[in-house]
């Protein structure tokens, strides 16, 4: 119990470096993490299959491949994505909160709320999963355009969701190690 109050007050006494160690970890989504996530979501190749190209010319035999590429687009996209506007969703400000509970959790080691974030996760993710990959095609749905489109999107997701995971891991990390080495070397 002494050595917890002695590294607790090691911490306060060096509390500059500790919000030095958040903000490293803070910034790692700019200086490196975010881009890697990106990279992994965006290596699904997100194409249209011929099916679904050779279905929407038989509707319209006007159609360009632009206007293709985007209503296939709409269909594998969560939500209202758009690429051309530079929008954070949820999904930007639970990894910022996940990155600042990782960093204070390693920072005070405490494995028990990081493994209950994990298993809090998983569980979460495997009931979103369950009504993404898994929904029923819709009546006006060729079945295999609506598996590779499910496939595609769950693929994505799920890249994003680990990725994203192990980056702010990585991050808190990081920031604990930045915080030690200052109260150490400085």
């Amino acid at each position: 119990m002494s050595h917890q109050i002695e590294y607790l007050n090691l911490l306060l006494e060096n509390w500059w470096a500790v919000f030095a160690g958040l903000g490293i970890s803070v910034l790692l989504e700019y200086l490196g993490i975010g881009a890697i996530r990106k990279k992994a979501t965006n290596f699904v190749e997100n194409n249209p299959p011929d099916e679904f190209i050779c279905a929407q010319r038989e509707k319209s035999k006007d159609i360009t491949d632009e206007v293709i590429k985007r209503k296939w687009d709409d269909i594998i996209q969560p939500g209202d994505y758009d690429p051309s506007k530079k929008l954070k969703g949820g999904g930007f400000y639970l990894g910022l909160l996940e990155r600042v509970f990782f960093y204070f959790a390693f920072l005070m080691w405490a494995p028990e709320l990081i493994i209950g974030w994990l298993v809090f996760k998983v569980g979460s993710k495997w009931e979103v999963w369950q009504n993404i990959v898994k929904v029923p095609p819709t009546a006006n749905e060729e079945p295999i355009v609506g598996l590779i489109s499910r496939r595609m999107w769950g693929s994505r997701i799920l890249q994003g969701f680990l990725v994203g995971t192990m980056g702010n891991i990585i991050a808190g990390l990081l920031g604990v190690f930045s915080t030690l080495v200052l109260i150490k070397f400085v």
